[in-house]
């Protein structure tokens, strides 16, 4: 797949937004669907695989009528016959693609330590609130719904306990508590998320929410949870 060299392109999977040089681009639902599959995916991804998330019901050949039609639909809408590449194999996004939750992750992957720097912080806290809005009407739409869906509420949890971890390094309890709050639905059984709670009524020295989450933390069942609560109930006042 020979790499061409493209315009800015930016890709907003969780908004539906698509733009090229700053300037908003309309796709049609199938449209952002085949870019939707292929920004879900870092590395190139299999024809057979391609059609089979957007395509499910035609055989191969239906498959890769479909697939070549809208290729060359999308490589018109957006102007640039190179935002895709590929061959009979497999397809993938130019490198000229920007996608929002590749940046998010990055963004994510490269913090070490806590507490955040301001610009780290700023980033993820822009991605935190995009994942917490409700889902676009492509996304809605979209034949990967699912696949979409889980993969926001994944990132949004790592973003969320990153976020949490910053805040209780600050000595921001408060922040800590309202973001593992918004991110506990999606893990219930969370053991990184019942501590971060834990921590943050300690470092307030809400001592009656403390006991309370105890027996909430407690449900996880784990050694380290026993250990930790152990560790907590040390540092409250007398």
């Amino acid at each position: 797949m020979e790499e061409r060299v493209t315009p800015a392109i930016e890709v907003g999977l969780t908004d539906g937004r698509v733009a090229v040089d700053g300037e908003a681009v309309h796709l049609t639902c199938r449209e952002f669907d085949l870019l939707a599959a292929l920004a879900l995916e870092r590395a190139p991804l299999a024809t057979e695989t391609l059609i089979d998330r957007i395509w499910p019901d035609k055989d191969n050949d239906e498959g890769r009528a479909s697939l070549k039609v809208y290729v060359h639909r999308l490589r018109r809408a957006i102007g640039h016959g190179s935002i895709i590449l590929g061959d009979r194999r497999q397809w993938r996004l130019s490198c000229g693609v920007s996608v929002d939750t590749w940046h998010w992750e990055t963004a994510l992957n490269e913090c070490k330590a806590s507490p955040l720097d301001d610009q780290t912080r700023t980033t993820l806290f822009a991605a935190y609130a995009a994942l917490l809005m409700p889902r676009s009407a492509y996304v809605m739409r979209s034949a990967l719904y699912t696949d979409l869906d889980e993969a926001f509420q994944g990132l949004l949890r790592s973003i969320g306990v990153r976020l949490v971890e910053d805040a209780i390094a600050r000595g921001d309890a408060s922040a800590a508590l309202r973001i593992a709050r918004s991110i506990m639905p999606i893990d219930p059984y969370s053991e990184v998320v019942h501590e971060a709670i834990l921590r943050a009524h300690v470092q307030m020295k809400n001592v009656r929410a403390v006991h309370a989450q105890i027996e909430s933390y407690r449900s996880v069942g784990t050694a380290r949870s026993a250990k930790v609560i152990g560790a907590l109930q040390a540092a409250l006042p007398s």
